[in-house]
Formats: structure tokens, sequence, C-alpha cells
């Protein structure tokens, strides 16, 4: 009995284990059957997105390439029409800028005209001055004529060398030496005391310094230029200080380059937009170094 009892509980332990077996067999076969299936879902979704992405893409190339066209339409058009305001204003500043030219020649004219008018007085009284030395001398020698013609009649004939009486007639160079020397020492004199002035720094000294603009000598109309330019850098921006400006502005149209440069650098220090147009004339000058300095300068005011 027994033995039947192991018997049966053997067998159903079996038929157990079997079973399991059949079912891991049928679901290992399920598991099969649904990865195939979930791959083939998968290569389906990802073609379906790729071709989906492609239309999509596709789609919104041409309507950012509309929409980019539409916009440089725009933009030109509106290009197009600054473009016709810029060419007004441009035009405008033109017509502007020739009747200042031309109010700029006018000026440039009288003060050339002044500085002939200056020069020819100058030139006049320094032909004058040899003339009543030379008058001078011959009061002097008068006497000594008259005794040579007394000499003549009261006694014989003989025969004088005319070159000793020439030399006597003759203007003496010492004075014309001496009046050199005079006018060099005035020179220097004048530009001692205005390198005195641009070392004081008094803007009250600007209207005194504005008189020797015309001055023959152009080493002096240079220490003008120089001495104005150092005021007005040491003072900084002042309705005092800007008086120098014009002054500036006839050195900046100076017959010598050398005393246009100077004045068109101490234009340069000063910080003011009062200077630009004068600036903007020197950009025009024949002298290269005059331009370059315009030039320098005008970078300041950042136009």
């Amino acid at each position: 009995m027994e033995l039947i009892i192991a018997a049966i509980v053997i067998g159903f332990i079996v038929g157990a284990v079997l079973s399991y077996l059949f079912q891991q067999q049928r679901l290992a076969q399920k598991d099969r059957d649904f990865n195939q299936i979930l791959n083939k879902n998968l290569k389906e979704a990802e073609n379906n997105y790729q071709s989906r992405m492609e239309e999509t893409v596709t789609s919104l190339q041409k309507e950012y390439e509309q929409k980019s066209n539409e916009k440089i339409e725009q933009l030109n058009q509106q290009h197009q029409a600054q473009i016709q305001e810029f060419k007004k204003v441009h035009q405008r500043q033109i017509e502007e800028a020739e009747k200042n030219h031309q109010v700029q020649l006018k000026e440039l004219n009288q003060d050339y005209q002044k500085q002939i008018q200056e020069a020819s007085k100058l030139v006049q009284k320094q032909e004058e001055k040899p003339n009543e030395q030379m008058i001078k001398d011959s009061e002097e020698i008068k006497p000594i004529k008259e005794k040579v013609s007394n000499i003549d009649k009261y006694t014989p004939q003989i025969p004088v060398e005319e070159t000793s009486v020439k030399q006597q007639l003759k203007p003496s160079n010492l004075s014309l030496k001496n009046s050199s020397k005079t006018s060099k020492k005035k020179e220097q004199d004048l530009s001692s005391k205005i390198s005195a002035l641009a070392e004081s720094c008094q803007i009250t000294e600007i209207p005194q310094l504005g008189e020797y603009i015309y001055h023959p000598d152009s080493n002096i109309r240079a220490s003008v230029a120089s001495a104005l330019g150092e005021i007005a850098n040491n003072k900084g921006i002042r309705k005092e200080t800007e008086q120098a400006i014009p002054i500036l502005g006839k050195l900046s149209r100076d017959s010598e380059a050398s005393v246009r440069q100077i004045a068109v650098e101490a234009l340069g220090k000063i910080k003011s937009k009062k200077v630009i147009p004068l600036l903007q004339m020197a950009l025009r000058d024949f002298d290269s170094d005059v331009v370059k300095l315009a030039s320098n300068a005008l970078t300041q005011f950042k136009i």
C-alpha cells in the first residue's frame, strides 16, 4: 500500500514537472513572438517618424525661405528709402559746406590782402630808413665837398682820386647793419614775450596774442599759434578760451605751411566742437603734414 502511494506521489510530481516544463516552452515561444512583433512595430514607427520629420523639415524650409524673401524685400525697400534720405541730407551738407567755403575764401582773401598791405608798409618803411640814412650821410659830406671845391679854386689842378670821394659819398653800411641788428633784437624780444605769455597761461592774454597774427615773420606767427594752443589746453573748454578758435582759424590758413601745421595742432588741443569746421577745411590743405594733423585731431570727436 505504501508503495502504491509512493508511486502515485512520484507520478504526480513527475507530471507537475513535465507540465511546468511545457508551460515554460510555451511562454518562451510567446516571448519570441512578442519580441518579433515589437521589433516590427518599432521599425514601422521609426520609418513613419523619419518620413514625418522629412516632410516637416521640408515645409519649414519652404516657409523660412518665403519669410526670408519677404523680410529681405522689406529691408531693401527700407535701405533704398534711407539711401534717398541720406542723399538729400548729404546734398544739403554739401551746399552748406560750399557756402561756408565761399565765406571762408572771402575771409582768406581779405586776410591775404591785409597781409600784403602790412608787408608792403613794412617794406616801404625799411626802404625809407636807408634813404633817410643816405640823406644824413650826404649832408655830412657836403662840407667836405665844399672844401674840396674851394681848394680846387685856389690851387693848381691836381689829379684827385675819385674813388676816395665816392667812398665818402657812399651810404654807411654800418647803419644798415645796425638797423638789421635792432630789427632782429626786436623780433627776439617779441618771441620771448610771446613765450612768456604762453607760460603764464592767462586767458586774458589771448586778445593780445591775436594782434601778432599778421606779423611779417612766420616764426612769430607760429609762436602765437603754439602759445594759444598751450593756453587752451591748460585751461580747458571755457567761453574765454573759445575766443582763441577764430584766431587759430586764421593762422590755419596762413601762407606758410609751418604756421598752418602748428595752428591745426593747436586747434586739436581745444576740446570744442567749434573747431570741427576749421579742421575739416584743413583736410583740403596742400601740405600733407597739415592734413595728417587735422585728421588725427578729428578722431577725438568720433565723427
